[in-house]
């Protein structure tokens, strides 16, 4: 029985990170900082609107856009109505609540949005990422991205992407995500570092960047 508590541990080799320092005195006692991005983006969850079961991407598109709210040429009387269009494009696109959203129809969502409200912009699925592209360098430029994973905690879950920390672990990157997750109001963070060397992540998990002029 250990053995198979042991694999599924492996293959499930990332948690839901509340307590930052917490974590990081546990598993990289005196780790130094190297550098760190954190966006500022609205703490609603996805139960805050009307068709809210298996809608987090839906959800990670809303908090994306209102990030870049000012950008709109066209604004939307308030989040619950940006929301409900999001959720109209999303019904077009295969959106259900048995089974939630596709991630390869984020774009195709997002762009019937941006016809709406008339932005101008680029959205883009990247189905081969990792940390460096387009993580750190969306972040890096001051844009949110919205990641779907498939395995472990998030399992078939949406969550948005606000910052990154490097830390220096005796000669060694660690990279740790600060993510919004659509279920707590709170920041929470994933563990990058070991995320991408579970037996389970390869190819199990997408990223969508949105950069709006």
């Amino acid at each position: 029985m250990k053995i198979i508590r042991d694999l599924k541990n492996k293959v499930n080799d990332y948690e839901v990170i509340k307590n930052l320092p917490e974590y990081i005195e546990k598993n990289y006692k005196g780790a130094e900082v190297l550098t760190s991005v954190s966006l500022k983006l609205d703490n609603f969850t996805q139960t805050d609107f009307k068709n809210q079961r298996n809608n987090c991407t839906l959800t990670s598109i809303l908090r994306v856009l209102m990030y870049n709210i000012d950008k709109f040429q066209v604004l939307p009387e308030s989040k619950e109505v940006l929301y409900e269009d999001i959720y109209k494009s999303g019904k077009k696109y295969f959106f259900n609540e048995a089974f939630g959203t596709m991630p390869i129809m984020i774009s195709n969502i997002v762009k019937d949005v941006f016809k709406e409200y008339k932005v101008k912009g680029k959205v883009r699925g990247h189905y081969l990422g990792n940390f460096y592209r387009p993580i750190k360098n969306e972040l890096d430029n001051r844009r949110p991205l919205i990641m779907n994973i498939v395995f472990g905690a998030y399992k078939n879950h949406s969550i948005t992407i606000s910052g990154y920390i490097i830390l220096n672990y005796r000669g060694m990157k660690i990279k740790i995500l600060e993510v919004m997750d659509n279920w707590s109001s709170q920041k929470r963070f994933l563990d990058y570092t070991r995320f991408s060397h579970s037996i389970n992540s390869f190819n199990t998990f997408s990223l969508n960047t949105i950069e709006i002029n």
